[in-house]
């Protein structure tokens, strides 16, 4: 019965916990942030640049369980933000 109620809080304690960590700053306009699935911290740095008022910028992103991204977070007048690709005519 105890191991039970140790396994029952462990997995409270592991559900009631943020499905990311913290945005990290790594340098200029550059962050890392991880999550329980690589799509929650996708969407953690998309909400991160838009409350900056700038566009995401996708460096890198590893793992699908325990996901990571590493991103940018530039003004879309930034020339190192990439313009659309051109339609092919």
């Amino acid at each position: 019965m105890r191991k039970f109620i140790v396994l029952v809080s462990l997995i409270g304690l592991i559900c009631g916990c943020a499905r990311t960590t913290p945005v990290t700053p790594l340098g200029r306009d550059l962050y890392t942030v991880s999550g329980l699935y690589s799509q929650d911290a996708l969407t953690a740095a998309n909400k991160y640049c838009d409350s900056l008022g700038k566009k995401i910028l996708v460096r890198y992103t590893s793992g699908s369980i325990w996901g990571s991204v590493m991103f940018r977070c530039l003004s879309p007048q930034d020339p190192e933000y990439p313009r659309p690709a051109e339609p092919k005519h």
